[in-house]
């Protein structure tokens, strides 16, 4: 997830079945170590990598909870007895692992973070990458612009020549996909219900 704000205390952020994980504390420390220059850091099964590209931390919560919200759908997995009386939530894939990265803040967030953040999640092995920046500005109007952008990020850095373009087609579709460029003011009252996760 490439958004704003993570908190990966929160009790509804768990894995229940380990035997799926695809990210173990050895192997995110050793791409941390061998592809990403150092920068995240290991946090739980759940969130096995996070990184905070806005100031170059390890530090995840900000005032801005969007990312907070969105990441609930995806993957909280709170126990069924509290989802059952309102004091829990399930997401939508409550087993998946996820990558906290935190792009924005009340601000807004940089082109160049954004970018980053998508190269680090492709290193990491990311199957599915989330952005719900919408079209109120929050990094300039829309989304699609990031994936031209991310195209020619790629035309001209050293790190062309490690990528075949072939293998992206498949990310780029399902980026494509889930990529929302509609979740400005009033667009998305259905799941603005006033729970935070």
């Amino acid at each position: 997830v490439i958004d704003t704000e993570f908190d990966v205390e929160h009790k509804d952020f768990i894995i229940s079945d380990n035997s799926k994980s695809k990210l173990s504390k050895e192997k995110v420390e050793s791409i941390i170590n061998e592809k990403l220059e150092g920068r995240g850091k290991y946090f739980s099964e759940k969130f096995p990598y996070g990184y905070n590209y806005v100031d170059y931390s390890t530090n995840l919560k900000s005032s801005e909870t969007h990312g907070q919200h969105v990441t609930g759908i995806i993957g909280a997995n709170g126990k069924e007895e509290e989802c059952n009386s309102y004091k829990a939530i399930k997401g939508v894939a409550p087993e998946a692992q996820i990558l906290a990265m935190r792009v924005g803040d009340d601000n807004g967030a940089l082109i160049g973070n954004v970018i980053l953040a998508i190269e680090d999640s492709v290193k990491l092995g990311a199957d599915v990458i989330n952005m719900s920046f919408g079209d109120n500005g929050y990094v300039g109007g829309g989304a699609w612009w990031i994936i031209v952008l991310f195209f020619l990020f790629l035309a001209f850095q050293e790190c062309w020549s490690e990528i075949c373009i072939t293998d992206w087609i498949p990310f780029l579709i399902l980026l494509l996909i889930v990529c929302s460029c509609g979740s400005g003011d009033g667009d998305c009252g259905c799941l603005d219900n006033g729970y935070d996760c």
